[in-house]
């Protein structure tokens, strides 16, 4: 997130929510996010449904975010994002 300021005033600049994944065998101090290479797509895909699992099993519905349904439909579960 950027964040800049004018005249004494902070205005952070929006960036869109992103998945982030480190393989901590090659990469320990997670600096390389290997989210998106073809050789993680299924592990992805696993953690994916483990998470939508224990929001289900938790009753985790985000209803104290209103606006994390919209978050989620366009940056989380569209394939196109996968």
């Amino acid at each position: 997130m950027i964040i800049r300021r004018i005249l004494g005033q902070t205005d952070e600049a929006p960036t869109s929510p992103e998945w982030e994944l480190f393989d901590l065998v090659k990469d320990p101090a997670e600096m390389s996010n290997v989210y998106g290479l073809h050789n993680y797509e299924s592990i992805t895909q696993t953690l994916k449904e483990q998470l939508k699992a224990l929001q289900l099993q938790y009753r985790d519905e985000g209803l104290e975010y209103p606006e994390m349904p919209n978050v989620q439909a366009d940056y989380f579960w569209t394939s196109e994002h996968e």
